[in-house]
């Protein structure tokens, strides 16, 4: 026993392994430098996934307003507003997903206005003066991936430009092209179910609007549940207006739903800025929110358009030389009116220019008071919120021609939603 105790410590001697154990040693400090390293990517990788994203969010929210504009071919008395839903983050993805898999990931809800009337629906005396009532109904619009062989035949079978009618109980619009590198700007396709405007179309019909490049699918659905009246009203009525108790409707709602959709329209505005979408410079004016019941919902933001077009789409540069009063600039304006629960301005000002002004003494006026305003700021909403407006006011680090796909454009707006989100991490905990 005595001698197989002292060959084991003879094994073991430390001497013997010390090759072994430098090796482990070297090992697990590499280990530690590629952790450290992959940790201090991290940032780096997801910025460069967002700016991804969001690249491809703009593009299909552009091409789903063309698939719309196109669907609405009916002889309604009064055009449709479609309201789409503001995203308050971007689609969850994996590195391995292709631009179909993102885009497949995504769901657009739209909110779809449609009037009644006096008439019945044959009658073909229906007119403005006839309508009676205003409706909502909720639509559920996906991408779906495009089929690569489709076009390939396409191409090969109908090479020059031509518009065809199917024979079928469905009506098809096919505009081909001589290159799949074509501009994918003009929706080229609409199939619908028995010749039915999409207006008119019943829950269980399922439409499809492709694009040369994309295909949507749409989907009736009930946005907030199943029963009970709801519509859509401007930001700015509600920041206006006052509940039975006199309260300002905005101020009534709790700080959590104000942050949360503060939060969302900076999202919305890396996805829609540039878009036909934002056909302007955001203001209180172009958000809306769904109220139901009379209660407001603060989580249901939208942005809406009106079909079909009453005149030609405003042109949006991405793009701006008016210095502070830029798009960034707007965004704390309104972040201001959602925290202190009331606009800035006391009256509306006319459309011209950014934020609508049409002096210089306007602009300097509504600097002027929203500055003024960064100490009730910080009050009402805590120092995360100040500092998120504060950034947006004071844009010094904004110059004339920053782009919208600009990576300092982009930056500081990521900047200012980072500090919303600690805000909200705050109040949660």
């Amino acid at each position: 026993m005595k001698r197989k105790l002292k060959r084991i410590v003879f094994i073991l001697r430390k001497e013997n392994y010390q090759a072994l154990i430098a090796e482990i040693r070297d090992g697990v400090s590499n280990l530690e430098s590629v952790m450290t390293f992959n940790t201090d990517l991290e940032p780096e990788r997801k910025k460069r996934s967002r700016d991804r994203i969001l690249r491809l969010m703009r593009g299909i929210s552009d091409s789903l307003y063309r698939a719309l504009r196109s669907a609405v071919t009916c002889a309604c008395p009064a055009a449709h507003d479609f309201g789409l839903k503001l995203l308050s983050q971007p689609p969850p993805v994996i590195p391995e997903d292709d631009d179909d898999d993102i885009a497949a990931k995504v769901e657009f809800l739209v909110a779809m206005s449609y009037t009644t009337c006096d008439h019945s629906q044959d009658d073909n005396g229906c007119s403005q003066a006839c309508i009676t009532a205003k409706d909502w109904r909720g639509l559920s619009i996906k991408s779906t991936r495009t089929s690569t062989q489709s076009v390939a035949v396409s191409l090969v079978s109908r090479p020059k430009r031509a518009v065809r009618f199917s024979s079928s109980s469905h009506t098809v619009i096919d505009t081909n092209t001589s290159s799949v590198t074509a501009d994918n700007r003009s929706a080229t396709a609409i199939a619908t179910f028995n010749r039915t405007p999409l207006c008119t179309l019943e829950p269980l019909n399922i439409d499809h609007l492709p694009t040369k490049h994309r295909t949507f699918e749409i989907f009736p659905t009930n946005i907030f549940g199943d029963t009970g009246d709801w519509t859509l009203v401007p930001l700015r009525d509600i920041l206006n207006g006052h509940d039975a108790n006199s309260m300002s409707r905005c101020t009534s709602s709790s700080y959590r739903d104000r942050l949360g959709l503060a939060q969302t329209i900076a999202w919305s505005l890396l996805q829609l800025e540039s878009t036909t979408w934002f056909s302007g410079h955001l203001t209180s004016d172009r958000i809306f929110l769904a109220e139901r019941n009379g209660v407001v919902l603060f989580a249901q933001a939208f942005v809406l358009k009106e079909l079909p077009e009453s005149s030609a789409p405003d042109v949006v540069s991405a793009t701006t030389t008016s210095g502070k009063h830029s798009t960034l600039f707007a965004l704390g304006v309104i972040r201001i009116e959602l925290v202190l629960g009331r606009t800035i301005s006391e009256h509306r000002l006319p459309e011209a220019d950014t934020l609508g002004f049409t002096r210089h003494a306007d602009r300097e006026n509504m600097e002027e008071r929203a500055l003024k305003s960064l100490d009730q700021v910080n009050t009402a909403g805590g120092h995360n919120y100040a500092s998120a407006v504060r950034r947006c006011l004071q844009c010094e680090y904004y110059h004339a021609g920053m782009q919208i796909d600009s990576q300092g454009f982009q930056r500081e707006v990521s900047i200012v939603v980072d500090k919303l989100e600690a805000g909200m991490r705050e109040i949660v905990s």
